[in-house]
């Protein structure tokens, strides 16, 4: 059986490391799929779908990716629900939130918009906090908000915007200008719709941001 980005085979090493109900829970992770393009996910999230894979090590310098299915789970004896929490307790590890200037290590011009970059460095999964309402809770908490506004970057990252930023800004422009960008220098597998999101502190909710009545600053 092959699997990874070039085809390696599965050797002793690493049918014993997928096999080992430890290493599942210490390495599983969400991945976020168009919900249109992939019928084997499980779990849908809003406008798209989730599914649950791991990192396995293949050799000392390459790392594939396995998805995590029921057969596995039945192997492993693990529940979806236990695979799911430990999918989430991951995930938060991982997360970190960091201003765009942070991130990208210089300021932007005329940056007023107050942008926030969420990424996961271990899984590159950022966008996988679209399933995990608290990381937006503790988001809005830090920064004495009542709600943001997400946009797809890409499925490794997400950029917040707090809704107190005082720019009088259209959400669907900035999602399709984040898009522009990410058909010029993100890889397609790695896109995602140009939808914003709506992540609401008291309700610890996210909702498209298209169903509000008001999608103005």
């Amino acid at each position: 059986q092959k699997f990874g980005r070039k085809g390696h085979k599965m050797n002793k090493d690493t049918v014993n490391q997928i096999l080992n109900r430890d290493y599942i829970m210490e390495n599983v992770y969400i991945r976020m799929l168009h919900q249109s393009q992939h019928h084997s996910a499980k779990y849908p999230i809003l406008n798209l779908d989730a599914e649950l894979r791991i990192h396995v090590r293949i050799s000392d310098s390459v790392i594939g990716t396995l998805q995590v299915n029921d057969l596995l789970c039945n192997i492993a004896n693990i529940s979806s629900d236990d695979l799911w929490k430990a999918a989430i307790h991951n995930f938060l590890k991982d997360v970190c939130i960091q201003s765009i200037t942070d991130f990208l290590g210089f300021s932007l011009p005329n940056n007023e918009y107050n942008l926030y970059v969420v990424r996961t460095p271990k899984f590159m999964n950022g966008a996988a906090a679209l399933c995990i309402p608290e990381v937006f809770q503790n988001f809005c908490k830090h920064h004495h908000e009542q709600s943001c506004f997400i946009l797809p970057s890409s499925t490794e990252d997400l950029i917040v915007l707090p809704y107190s930023v005082k720019v009088h800004l259209n959400l669907d422009n900035l999602a399709k200008l984040v898009n522009e960008i990410n058909c010029e220098v993100v890889n397609p597998h790695l896109r995602l719709d140009p939808v914003s999101y709506y992540y609401d502190l008291s309700t610890n909710s996210i909702c498209i941001s298209e169903t509000l009545d008001n999608r103005y600053i």
